[in-house]
């Protein structure tokens, strides 16, 4: 599943040689993205978003790597926009807004370690700070 600009992806990693890494017990591994489609949630540039939602509706899934926050974050020297991502039990990823990730539009997929296990009927939340929809 392909995204362009204005949208984020969480899935496994792609092209990094890690096919053969084990799943948790009594998991599958199966290639799936899910994607977040900025467009769709009618995100404003220069605004924040809190308990921005992906449902999680076709069976547990277990994020490895996530990417394309840039494509939806300020990339303004000094008005960085940032992103706050959350499990299953609501537990941040990053220790507070100052470590979130920061716009790289460089950067390949970011991997998740450890990888994060969502149930079906959840949800992959996360916050958008400052963000900056580009025109595709």
């Amino acid at each position: 599943m392909g995204a362009g600009a204005g949208a984020m992806q969480f899935g496994p990693p792609q092209d990094t040689g890690m096919y053969d890494y084990p799943t948790p017990p009594g998991y599958a591994d199966t290639f799936f993205v899910y994607v977040y489609d900025a467009f769709a949630a009618s995100l404003v540039t220069g605004k924040s978003y809190v308990g921005q939602k992906i449902p999680v509706t076709d069976g547990a899934f277990v994020c490895r790597a996530w990417n394309g926050a840039y494509s939806v974050l300020s990339q303004v020297p000094g008005s960085l926009g940032t992103i706050q991502i959350y499990e299953k039990n609501l537990a941040k990823w990053f220790d507070n807004v100052t470590n979130c990730y920061t716009p790289n539009p460089t950067m390949q997929a970011a991997a998740v370690l450890p990888e994060k296990i969502y149930d079906v009927d959840s949800a992959i939340v996360f916050d958008l700070n400052n963000v900056n929809v580009r025109a595709v």
